[in-house]
């Protein structure tokens, strides 16, 4: 198991991708903080299935759109393991609406959950990377983020993915010295739980007549914390089953 030793701390890891890299990593050896806002239902069972693969794990509560929870996170986090060595920012709210049908709470909610929950988290887990040496941030993206067409009724979403694919670069440029890389991933439409009439909208727009499954994200995701990966910084691995091309 590649991962072996190694601390993977997974926002909103209770369900979806975040639930399915979490397993993932721990397959391949890593001991896996899971963060949850409200599902802790899922959360424990969760960890239930990470200790059945003989891992080790713990269960944090946090909103990661706040900084002092985000601090407080990094602590629990590191008072047990002692370091944090892979960040997957999953977490990322996702809205249907038109620009001028949003209200200022919607769009505030769709780039907090999505951006600055990137940036909080990644700054708290840079400093005990570069003392180590070593380290892997990978950020949830969209498959199109670097073609960005215009996709009508997701202009905050689309907004917060093409800023989290500009702060991706820039910061792999800035650590690239450290030896901590930061990528991103961009999951074409993915079976997450959709209502049924929504999965029939989106179900429209996935030119292999099939939604991604979390677990083939989650594959790229491991792929990018496995030493074998270790040149590969700054970049953006599409998992979007032709969507956006």
């Amino acid at each position: 198991m590649s991962l072996n030793g190694r601390i993977a701390l997974v926002t909103g890891a209770a369900k979806g991708i975040g639930h399915a890299a979490a397993l993932a990593l721990a397959a391949e050896g890593a001991d896996i903080v899971i963060n949850f806002n409200r599902s802790r239902k899922e959360a424990e069972s969760l960890a239930k299935g990470i200790q059945g693969l003989g891992r080790k794990t713990m269960l944090v509560q946090a909103d990661v759109t706040n900084p002092k929870e985000v601090v407080k996170m990094f602590h629990q986090a590191e008072r047990k393991f002692r370091k944090i060595d892979i960040l997957v920012n999953n977490v990322g709210n996702f809205i249907i609406r038109s620009l001028s049908d949003m209200r200022y709470s919607e769009w505030d909610d769709i780039i907090k959950s999505n951006l600055y929950a990137t940036f909080l988290c990644s700054q708290a887990a840079l400093p005990g990377m570069r003392i180590r040496k070593w380290g892997r941030i990978i950020n949830l993206a969209v498959a199109s983020a670097d073609r960005q067409g215009a996709f009508t009724r997701t202009s905050a979403y689309a907004a917060a993915k093409q800023a989290i694919l500009t702060l991706t670069r820039t910061l792999a440029a800035e650590e690239v010295k450290s030896r901590i890389t930061v990528n991103a991933v961009g999951p074409g439409i993915t079976d997450t739980g959709y209502s049924e009439k929504m999965r029939h909208e989106l179900m429209r727009l996935c030119p292999m007549g099939r939604m991604a499954k979390p677990e083939e994200i989650a594959r790229v995701i491991v792929f990018l914390c496995q030493p074998e990966s270790e040149y590969i910084t700054g970049a953006h691995i599409a998992v979007g089953g032709g969507w956006g091309l």
